[in-house]
């Protein structure tokens, strides 16, 4: 069942009645008419001064008790009940509402006497639905369904008939099971006549419950919330099922999300289900202290509050109280032996942690308390899954689908399909290790590569961390990016490239189709493994940012051409105030923002390691491991407090961000907040810039106009005004117009990275040659790290200077084009070709390394690869990559466009093709072999060349040097 408070007593009670006393006047209805369309505090003080002129009137106190309640005024809206039950005894919608606000302080056994006594008609089924709920609270589940089943025998012996008495119906029937029956009667209530808002919002959590907003389904909890909030945009129980909806799925708008839930507690600041619900999201993102003070909340109104109870065991188990955790756990143990509840709460908030292996224990008592506890069976699945246990996942997690036959369970049914997939097609490579599983396409290049990566990856970490996995680790490499995204979070769509859960990875092929060619799949092996490093030391206690960002520092140090460029994103958040507070950050992992979590954590990492060492960083992660706050952990190992680390970071960041000369993209509040900003201070010229800026991003440029006009007005000739207008010009397709506002612009000082780029292009189409130089030479001053491959004035530049002979200035371009993408393809395949060329092997070893750690499906990169290895004395590493060049199948190869327009397609290669080419390969690897005094194996490839291609002049050079017993 829902927990009480938040969705079964005021939520669909407060607003059901119609008015009944024959006194009811206009007055009256207008204020209730404002408690229907959210204007709660209105609607009291309307409701107030009705009863200081008339104390009696009846409907006016009842409505005001309902409106009290809904505030969260429990002690007012009693005494207005009480106030009616002295005047007419027996009142049943009084005593209604006298049951919800003793229920709300933990008094259950005096709120089922008062809603027995409500039970008389027209208010006998909403009366006893709300004694079941009621003994549900209390924990007497037996006593509970008795009373639901009375309700449903009621309405077969008389069929409801007003909206009221379908809801309360169909309460009970949701309560006993029987969904498809509750959701007749909750929709028959939502279409009758005199329906409650109440009745829509039911419908919507039963359809979450059961569809979890499942693709294909016309059943949308969503749309039921939506239209509620359409009438009244401040309904609590509407308000809490978007919140329900937007936290179950990371892609949904958080701030939305987490707005619904400010609002409920902005109209009652001590609702117990908002709270919970806060409360609930503050733990996984390890803010124990504020989730703790959540809990408390809840108690000190109610004590008995079993979700609040269970939510402070965890935490105390969490926090290393063991004395006052096993308190709670023992006396919930003994009263309440079939409640899976605490034991279950435990697990979810162990595997929101990822401390999979500790939440296992707490999974199996709740399935031992409740053996059908379909939500205990898909936590415990999950964390098999994640511990690479994955034969007793599918197990569980094919239990519980059986248990919710009839649900969708969208992140279940995915795990599901991917884990039989995983079973089914996937094949082991042989690691001492690592137990690593991929798809058969990727077992001879990828799977060969990574097994020996791993295992390099293992002793680099043991030297610098002082540790190592007391077992093997399992490694999953998916075939398709979807396939990885569906096993890491249970559905598609997660914009990373592996994740780690202790002693599983689970990451990308470098063949997915969707991002081939795009990413390093082996600094991916290598932030991965850092988190196994990292949970272990920490025995998985790290937060989140934590770990993150000292991964992506990992990366970085390997090869500072993976930094991930996200300077943009950077110079945005820092302009808009959004930059994380670091006790805020883990929230970021569960937002659409998780890739900026991923930078800012590695920001932060960056800034500990400077202020003072690599030592402390990993005497941090043993500290958490000793289950310290982050706080104290801030304060042991760096001698900081969260608010002086967070003022750290925003000094960092200008520094970092003080070459950069981009005006960043605003979000709609701060550009709204320096139209506010103008209009009171019409002469600020910095705040007209920015506003002019800001529109112009925005492609605003009917407002921009009039913005110019004004910073013009105040500061004659602007150079960001030249700029910004040339911004609008070159919108309006007034090219001429547009570069002579740039030249003014830049003459004048003023300085944009965008900016300089569309002057250098309306310069080029001028086909004015050093002005476009020079306008490209600018924009790598005003953004140097500049890492987007279509735009860059690095590689456009280089275009021009080699067209025009100057051919080491552009290959130093390309250079440092290279030293901040680590994953761009095409201009290291254009390197590679100029230092053939000049004969040196070093860096065409170089360059054609990093294109293979990005795409090793590469059989041409591949021979090359191997010929200057084997040219520089790099004998072993040349015959890795002649076996793996041989090792891919013409099919693998990338795909190349067949025209403009065309869609991409396999290289065509014929049979006589593909055996020269693996002959040559084998003879590579035959001469690598001899030259690294591998005899007999060299003379073996050289025969497999020969028995390709007889003619092939390198086997047979191989041969006969091998048959003298020469090397050379």
């Amino acid at each position: 069942m829902a927990p009480l408070a938040g969705v079964v007593l005021a939520s669909w009670l407060a607003f059901c009645a119609a008015p009944q006393d024959p006194e009811t006047d206009a007055d009256v209805a207008a204020a209730i008419e404002r408690v229907q369309t959210g204007l709660y505090d209105v609607a009291e003080r309307d409701l107030s001064e009705i009863l200081a002129e008339r104390s009696d009137h009846v409907d006016a106190r009842l409505w005001r008790a309902r409106v009290r309640l809904t505030l969260g005024k429990i002690d007012e809206a009693r005494a207005d009940a009480d106030a009616i039950l002295a005047a007419h005894a027996g009142h049943s919608e009084a005593l209604l509402v006298r049951a919800e606000c003793l229920a709300r302080r933990g008094k259950y056994e005096e709120a089922v006497a008062s809603a027995r006594s409500a039970a008389v008609a027209p208010h006998e089924a909403e009366a006893r639905a709300l004694v079941s709920s009621l003994l549900d609270a209390a924990g007497d589940d037996g006593a509970a369904r008795a009373e639901a089943e009375a309700v449903v025998k009621a309405a077969d012996d008389r069929k409801p008939s007003t909206a009221r008495e379908r809801l309360a119906l169909g309460r009970a029937l949701e309560r006993l099971g029987q969904f498809e029956d509750a959701s007749d009667e909750f929709a028959a209530a939502a279409d009758a006549p005199d329906a409650p808002p109440e009745a829509k919002v039911a419908l919507g959590d039963l359809y979450f419950r059961v569809y979890r907003e499942a693709a294909g389904t016309s059943r949308s909890s969503g749309e039921q919330y939506q239209e509620v909030l359409k009438v009244n945009p401040r309904h609590v129980g509407a308000l809490l099922g978007i919140y329900r909806i937007g936290s179950a799925n990371y892609q949904r708008d958080s701030a939305k999300t987490e707005q619904a839930l400010q609002d409920v507690l902005s109209i009652d600041p001590r609702h117990p289900e908002a709270l919970r619900m806060r409360g609930i999201s503050l733990f996984n993102d390890r803010r124990f202290d504020d989730a703790e003070r959540c809990f408390r909340t809840i108690l000190e109104d109610d004590p008995r509050e079993l979700d609040a109870r269970a939510e402070m065991a965890a935490l105390h188990f969490v926090r290393n109280r063991a004395d006052a955790f096993r308190e709670v756990h023992d006396a919930d143990a003994a009263a309440r032996k079939k409640d899976p509840r605490l034991p279950r709460v435990l697990g979810g908030h162990l595997r929101s942690l990822y401390r999979f292996a500790d939440a296992v224990p707490f999974l199996e008592e709740a399935l031992a308390r409740s053996p059908d506890d379909a939500d205990a069976l898909t936590i415990l699945g999950e964390c098999q899954a994640q511990l690479g246990r994955e034969k007793e996942a599918l197990a569980t997690l094919s239990r519980a689908e059986e248990l919710e036959h009839g649900f969708k369970h969208p992140w279940r049914e995915n795990m599901l399909q991917i884990l039989e997939a995983v079973k089914d097609e996937y094949v082991s490579v042989p690691s001492s290790n690592f137990d690593l599983f991929v798809h058969p396409d990727d077992v001879a290049v990828a799977g060969a590569v990574l097994s020996g990566f791993y295992e390099e990856a293992r002793r680099d970490y043991a030297k610098r961390y002082g540790w190592l996995p007391p077992g093997k680790t399992n490694v999953e490499l998916f075939r398709q990016w979807e396939d990885f995204s569906v096993r890491t979070i249970g559905q598609p769509g997660f914009p990373a490239l592996g994740v780690t859960f202790g002693p599983l990875i689970t990451s990308v092929s470098p063949l997915a189709d969707e991002i081939r060619g795009k990413f390093s799949y082996v600094d991916t092996a290598w932030h991965e493994y850092a988190h196994v490093v990292h949970l272990g030391i920490s025995r998985s206690r790290v937060p989140r940012w934590f770990t993150e960002g000292l991964a992506t520092l990992e990366e970085k140090k390997r090869s500072p051409a993976h930094d991930r460029n996200m300077e943009l994103e950077l110079l945005e958040a820092r302009a808009t105030d959004s930059i994380y507070p670091v006790l805020h950050l883990n929230a970021a992992f569960r937002s659409s923002r998780i890739l900026f979590g991923y930078y800012q954590g590695g920001l932060l990492c960056e800034v500990l390691e400077q202020r003072t060492s690599f030592a402390k960083l990993v005497e941090a992660l043993e500290l958490f491991g000793k289950d310290l706050s982050l706080e104290e952990v801030l304060r042991r190992a760096f001698g900081l407090s969260p608010a002086e680390l967070d003022r750290e970071l925003l000094a960092f960041v200008d520094r970092k961000l003080a070459s950069v000369k981009v005006r960043p993209r605003l979000d709609a509040k701060t550009t709204s907040e320096l139209r506010v900003r103008v209009a009171r201070a019409p002469k600020d010229v910095d705040a007209l810039r920015s506003l002019a800026w800001a529109l112009a991003k925005q492609e605003q440029f009917a407002e921009v106009d009039g913005v110019v006009k004004k910073l013009f007005a105040v500061s004659p000739d602007d150079a960001d005004g030249w700029l910004v207008r040339g911004e609008v010009f070159l919108a309006r397709r007034r090219p001429d117009d547009a570069a002579s506002c740039f030249a003014k612009g830049f003459a004048a000082g003023a300085e944009e990275f965008f900016a300089r780029l569309h002057h250098a292009a309306l310069l080029d189409r001028a086909k004015d040659a050093e002005g476009t130089k020079a306008a490209l030479r600018a924009a790598i001053a005003a953004f140097p790290r500049f890492a987007d491959a279509s735009l860059s004035p690095h590689l456009r530049l280089a275009k021009k200077l080699a067209a025009e002979g100057a051919t080491d200035e552009s290959v130093a371009l390309i250079e440092q084009f290279c030293r901040n993408a680590g994953s761009a393809i095409e201009p290291r395949l254009e390197l590679a070709g100029h230092y053939e060329e000049t004969g040196d092997a070093a860096s065409v070893a170089r360059v054609l390394g990093e294109v293979l750690e990005v795409d090793p499906y590469r059989r041409d990169e591949q021979r090359r690869c191997a010929l200057a290895l084997l040219s520089i004395g790099r004998a072993d590493d040349a015959v890795q990559h002649a076996r793996l060049g041989r090792a891919v199948a013409p099919g693998r190869e990338p795909k190349r466009s067949a025209g403009p327009g065309a869609p991409p397609r396999p290289p065509s290669k014929d049979a006589e093709t593909d055996t020269a080419e693996r002959a040559e390969l084998f003879a590579i690897e035959a001469e690598a072999l001899l030259a690294g005094e591998h005899r007999p194996e060299a003379i073996a490839a050289a025969k497999e060349a020969l028995a390709l291609d007889a003619d092939n002049a390198r086997a047979t050079a191989v041969s006969k040097r091998a048959a003298s017993g020469g090397v050379r």
